[in-house]
């Protein structure tokens, strides 16, 4: 009896059973206890296949010829190189199993992939490390923009998960009707309308100097110029409509910044702060390191 206790909690508690991995057809994380083997049959990866996505953006990060084009999450595959089982989750399965075989809702091949391992290195880069000023700029169009920060220590300084804080900000995106007829043609946008970030938390309103430290509400000129060309040059949307890029708009991106700055402050930025009560002073030298502490709602 107490053998058999003892085994059970040991199988139960097995550190393989916490870690966690993700589901071959929808690319979910699960605990790995939770997946399923699936044998891919013809009809199954014929399901699991997108038609409508080019042959040059389909998956590199496996033998895309061996799954006959379905449309995977490699993390999920056993074998990269050839036809093998693969872990799916129990919903996914759900679907591919039944009599009535069709594609589970949330599969990569419902244009759920991006084809990122498709991008030029220095392309995925600049995505991958724009701040949210830096999307605006390439954007057609946009919503209006509230950041936030909210206070993470406690009534005696300590730090405060932010989902067990009884103290915190709540926010709304505000998000205007678009006239389709109105979206940009012309990227860099000639910014003449004001962006406003609001600050809350802390005594004291961040300065320019301050913000020139501040990661997310600074704007890269070379990485902005790398995203856009690579849209107007590869997506059929900025190409049917005739988006250009405007090198005249971004030299006057920054205008408080030397000319040979990469990185800047836009002229049109709005700082707002709200003060918060006692307790809650953010020093000068403070800004670097709460920049993880920012959401950030584009």
């Amino acid at each position: 009896m107490t053998s058999n206790i003892i085994r059970e909690w040991q199988e139960r508690m097995d550190p393989s059973r916490f870690h966690e991995t993700a589901c071959t057809v929808c690319a979910w994380s699960y605990a790995c206890h939770e997946f399923e083997m699936l044998h891919p049959t013809a009809t199954v990866l014929r399901v699991l296949r997108n038609e409508c996505i080019p042959i040059s953006l389909l998956p590199s990060t496996y033998d895309i010829e061996a799954y006959s084009h379905a449309i995977l999450c490699p993390e999920g595959l056993t074998n990269v190189n050839a036809l093998s089982p693969f872990r799916t989750c129990k919903r996914c399965r759900r679907y591919l199993e039944s009599s009535s075989l069709r594609q589970p809702p949330f599969a990569l091949g419902i244009f759920l992939h991006y084809a990122r391992d498709r991008l030029p290195r220095h392309v995925a880069d600049a995505f991958d490390t724009a701040s949210p000023f830096d999307l605006s700029l390439i954007s057609r169009c946009q919503s209006s923009t509230v950041t936030h920060h909210f206070v993470r220590r406690g009534a005696h300084g300590r730090y405060v998960p932010e989902e067990s804080s009884q103290r915190f900000n709540r926010g709304n995106l505000a998000i205007s009707p678009q006239d389709v007829g109105s979206l940009r043609n012309v990227l860099p946008p000639d910014v003449r309308d004001t962006i406003c970030v609001l600050f809350t938390g802390g005594g004291t309103k961040p300065t320019v100097e301050s913000l020139r430290k501040f990661g997310p509400v600074l704007v890269c000129k070379s990485k902005v110029e790398t995203m856009i060309k690579f849209l107007v040059e590869n997506n059929e949307w900025y190409q049917s409509d005739g988006v250009r890029y405007s090198e005249r708009n971004m030299q006057t991106l920054l205008p408080h910044d030397d000319d040979n700055s990469d990185f800047g402050l836009l002229g049109c930025l709005q700082v707002e702060h709200s003060p918060e009560g006692k307790g809650s002073e953010i020093r000068e030298s403070d800004w670097n390191e709460i920049q993880n502490d920012i959401v950030m709602t584009m």
